[in-house]
């Protein structure tokens, strides 16, 4: 057999076991950063829900004396 074509065999084999490596790099990344945004959505629910309740104590704390009664209770019923 000629010697180029033995190297290009070789030379492709390699190439494939290269693109190989390289697909399962991409899928490996791919999985992580479905883990990494699931993670980032369980985040930005807590941190909607603390921003809600926050909002609630500055009203609560702004509101007038007779009506930090209700906000009070509205407020416990969330701790």
């Amino acid at each position: 057999m000629d010697p180029g074509v033995v190297k290009s065999r070789k030379d492709n084999q390699h190439l494939v076991q290269q693109t190989e490596v390289q697909k399962q790099s991409i899928q490996d990344l791919e999985e992580k950063t479905r883990e990494l945004k699931e993670i980032q959505n369980s985040y930005d629910v807590i941190l909607i829900a603390i921003n809600q309740h926050w909002d609630q104590v500055i009203v609560y704390y702004h509101a007038p004396v007779s009506s930090n009664f209700l906000l009070k209770y509205q407020w416990t019923k969330f701790i």
